[in-house]
């Protein structure tokens, strides 16, 4: 009598936990900043530098020595992002009949969160080393240099010597200490007029900085403290704190993979922001509904649109856009270690 077995029979197959995304995508300097809206062509500010001035005086003497502070226009052009994707009609009937996985059912929504968490991931990276040109000017640019041009004010000028950021390297690579970092925080303090909160560096820098540590000074956060308010991270973060600056790693603060040498940011969150252009209806000129980014970990408020494109064929198409960039309100408040050698 023959049995029946598996082999003999056909079953629809059910896909057990969805989807499960393999990429790293988060971003955990996105999470950490203060995110408002700017307007106008440009992002600009204005910047006060030094130039008043207080004296003694005789009974009687007159106001003869008048002074200002000097004023200067900062100006950052915006960063234009972008992320397209196109689903054919044959993708999104057969996906919305289908029973598993789950995510692939909605097909149009499953692909846009995958390009906002892709926009989300490419804007984190560009945080650290973008160079502007359609891109964010990064943390490299804004306080990782102290003679290049930031904002449209040349730092190489010495009339412009508050708008330096603290630039810390031996030129060569060193292996730092406690005493080390904690005169780096000191110095950007005695110029900025507090320590800096939040230092940020890559896996592999972190990993050099917790051998270093003792383990009293590491910590896990439940909730990071910054100017935006408490940021609670997925499933916690591990941090060192060490005095009133706590170190966290990010995986895109890295130069180059697998690198040997790193670069500490140190970051005061209460002089940062990270402004976004609300984008409009051209015909309606009323605010286009945002998206919130996400890098699959946390949402993150980054004034992301969706446009949809010109159907072609049996398809249909669209983008997630946002225009954004870093502002650095005070450089002389924050800096950078260069050159930290990660291995004794």
């Amino acid at each position: 009598m023959a049995m029946t077995t598996l082999g003999l029979i056909v079953l629809t197959q059910p896909f057990i936990d969805g989807i499960q995304g393999q990429i790293n995508r988060s971003s955990t300097l996105l999470s950490t900043l203060q995110v408002q809206a700017g307007a106008g062509a440009n992002l600009a500010w204005i910047a006060k530098g030094d130039g008043a001035a207080a004296r003694t005086h005789e009974e009687g003497q007159d106001a003869d020595e008048l002074t200002h502070d000097g004023q200067q226009q900062a100006v950052l052009p915006w960063g234009e992002y972008d992320s397209a994707f196109g689903i054919s009609d044959l993708a999104v009937a057969a996906a919305g009949s289908s029973q598993s996985p789950a995510e692939n059912i909605a097909l149009w929504g499953s692909e846009m969160l995958s390009h906002i968490e892709i926009l989300t991931s490419t804007e984190n990276k560009h945080l650290f080393y973008g160079t502007g040109n359609k891109r964010i000017v990064s943390l490299d640019e804004a306080i990782g240099k102290d003679d290049n041009v930031y904002a449209s004010i040349d730092r190489g000028n010495a009339a412009n010597a508050f708008w330096r950021p603290n630039v810390f390297d031996a030129g060569v690579p060193t292996v730092i200490t406690r005493d080390v970092i904690r005169g780096d925080l000191a110095r950007c303090a005695k110029r900025g007029g507090s320590r800096p909160d939040l230092a940020i560096c890559s896996v592999e820098a972190f990993q050099a900085l917790s051998r270093m540590f003792d383990d009293k000074l590491q910590i896990t956060l439940d909730g990071l403290p910054t100017a935006r308010g408490r940021i609670v991270l997925e499933g916690g973060i591990d941090g060192i704190q060490f005095g009133s600056t706590i170190f966290i790693e990010d995986k895109d603060a890295s130069a180059t993979e697998g690198e040997t040498e790193a670069s500490i940011f140190y970051l005061n969150t209460r002089h940062i922001r990270l402004r976004y252009l609300p984008v409009l209806d051209a015909m309606t000129r009323q605010r286009a509904e945002q998206r919130v980014g996400t890098d699959g970990f946390r949402d993150i408020p980054l004034g992301i649109a969706v446009k949809k494109l010109p159907d072609t064929g049996h398809a249909e198409k669209a983008m997630v856009y946002n225009k954004i960039q870093l502002q650095i309100l005070r450089p002389n408040a924050m800096g950078v270690r260069r050159n930290f050698k990660l291995a004794p």
